[in-house]
């Protein structure tokens, strides 16, 4: 009598490219999504000022940066950089532009993140929007 065997594969969830919404003369990125692979993390939503930008040492990949809420807490924001290199050429480009220019020290955000790890103390960059 033959054998049943029974084979179990754990995969793990797809990651879908980031994607990046473009003003309507398609020149400027307003508004960029599912930039990290998220894992077991909770999402969330941040608000507050850009006060410093971190970069690789190209001067080139943004790394993280801090954002002050009102009530004067910092908090430091992680780019998932490995999610970005694995998208096609094109949207990496957009992706850097708007990261670059929607993240810039002194200016108001509002993000989508998704806080990870112990107590939610790993907070990676999800989504951001000009609006």
């Amino acid at each position: 009598m033959p054998a049943l065997v029974v084979i179990f594969v754990a995969t793990a969830p797809a990651h879908a490219d980031p994607q990046y919404k473009l003003n309507k003369s398609q020149t400027e990125v307003v508004a960029l999504s599912r930039l990290t692979s998220g894992g077991m993390c909770q999402p969330g939503r941040m608000r507050g000022q850009v006060v410093a930008r971190t970069f690789d040492p190209s001067g080139v990949v943004l790394m993280n940066f801090a954002v002050e809420e009102k009530n004067g807490d910092r908090t430091v924001i992680n780019v998932d950089t490995d999610a970005i290199a694995q998208a096609n050429r094109v949207t990496q480009a957009w992706v850097m532009q708007g990261l670059h220019r929607m993240i810039r020290e002194g200016k108001q955000v509002s993000l989508r993140a998704q806080f990870c790890g112990a107590a939610g103390r790993v907070v990676m960059l999800d989504g951001i929007s000009t609006r």
